[in-house]
């Protein structure tokens, strides 16, 4: 019998399942806000600033939430272009949250940009291991 020639590629890690499923979550939630605010944004006077504001953040909300839901599908194809956005993504979420560490109020609770901070650095990390590399490069797209 004749061996097989192919490479066996890595498997998926765990993590990435998790932060497949945790964008996907995300995703889903923001497309959902999003289109509550466009269609609070119809419910609004005509010409209004109120109305503006609302459609805007509305649709920031949905094109976010698009592009969660695809982050997600990457991750779960193992896109090696969603893996480098991930980090992206990432590094500008420490880099506001830095921010907001500078200009709000002290405090420890778990809405403190504190947190975001760390579970950033940690995906930050973790998007750049070596094992979680090697699966994103033998699955690259052509």
């Amino acid at each position: 019998m004749a061996a097989s020639s192919r490479t066996k590629q890595p498997g998926r890690p765990w993590g990435i399942i998790l932060l497949a499923l945790w964008e996907f979550a995300v995703g889903i939630q923001m497309v959902l806000v999003g289109l509550a605010f466009l269609s609070f944004s119809g419910t609004l006077l005509e010409g209004s600033a109120w109305r503006s504001l609302a459609f805007l953040i509305g649709l920031g909300y949905f094109v976010i939430g698009v592009s969660a839901l695809l982050l997600a599908r990457g991750y779960v194809k193992g896109y090696e272009s969603s893996r480098r956005r991930g980090r992206s993504v990432a590094a500008f979420a420490i880099a506001f949250a830095i921010l907001g560490v500078l200009f709000l109020p002290p405090k420890l609770s778990p809405d403190s940009p504190f947190w975001t901070i760390v579970g950033n650095v940690v995906i930050l990390l973790y998007l750049g291991s070596d094992k979680v590399v090697a699966y994103f490069k033998g699955r690259s797209r052509s």
